[in-house]
């Protein structure tokens, strides 16, 4: 069978545990290539077995280099797109069987370039596959033409998302994309710590550029929000589904507390 003509560029930094079931599952796509931070597991050798391309996200042979800037970095592995569609995947990610024949058939009959494919995603915590979290139908954007408009905000540093113009139609797909998540509450902690500490630097320029005060509290607003929404739709959860196979509690709480701290940051910007 061919592969499909759709390409993939996936971000690696020491992602040797989940990266083997995330190539795996995209063997049948002609186009997939790696933007790594210079690992220092096995990473690279993974990718060699695969024969997968390699390319460096920075250029530097430091080890270890973390992103600083998510948005740029996807905008950058976009100027090597052999096709036109462009599938979604991160290195602790991986496509089911169903949703890779979605994809095909989608390419392989559809002249419609405007229209965006969004698909099921499941967390899972070792070999546990979470059936329910606190957003009872999370789906997430993992197929478009890059014809059809769809570009890279360039305003976010962290959680990069995509501009979709209007005239873009989304279909939901049934099908579903499968997304590790640590059991370690600590170590997802400490990468929850990274990411807020990108966004607090990029808020700090920006309260220094004088931005509205009437923006700053809509954010504020807008974050509390948020979370108080989490925790909302988690005592639903868990009172309906209990515990055995729902979001760890700790794990939920982690959702909660990011949107806290945000709005703490977004808070102080009023008085810098």
């Amino acid at each position: 069978m061919d592969k499909i003509p759709c390409s993939i560029a996936i971000l690696t930094l020491n992602s040797a545990k989940t990266l083997r079931r995330c190539l795996e599952s995209v063997k049948d796509f002609s186009d997939v290539y790696i933007f790594d931070g210079n690992s220092t597991d096995h990473t690279l050798a993974i990718a060699r077995e695969f024969n997968i391309p390699v390319y460096k996200q920075y250029n530097t042979d430091e080890k270890n280099v973390r992103i600083k800037n998510f948005t740029e970095i996807r905008i950058k592995t976009d100027t090597l797109l052999k096709h036109d569609w462009t599938f979604l995947l991160d290195s602790d990610e991986y496509v089911s069987p169903e949703l890779v024949d979605d994809v095909r058939r989608i390419i392989s009959s559809s002249q419609d370039v405007k229209t965006a494919y969004f698909a099921v995603k499941k967390m899972v915590m070792g070999d546990k596959i979470i059936e329910y979290t606190f957003n009872d139908f999370a789906s997430v954007m993992r197929l478009y033409n890059k014809q059809s408009g769809i570009a890279w905000k360039k305003s976010k540093v962290v959680h990069e998302q995509l501009y979709i113009p209007e005239n873009v139609k989304i279909i939901n797909l049934n099908s579903a994309c499968y997304s590790h998540c640590t059991p370690s509450y600590r170590v997802a902690v400490q990468k929850d710590n990274y990411y807020l500490s990108l966004m607090h630097q990029k808020m700090f320029v920006t309260a220094r550029s004088k931005k509205s005060v009437k923006l700053t509290v809509i954010s504020i607003i807008k974050n509390l929000l948020r979370a108080a929404n989490i925790f909302y739709k988690s005592i639903k959860m868990y009172y309906k589904y209990g515990f055995k196979e729902t979001m760890p509690v700790r794990h939920t709480w982690r959702y909660i507390r990011y949107h806290l701290i945000l709005s703490y940051y977004r808070l102080k910007e009023l008085f810098i």
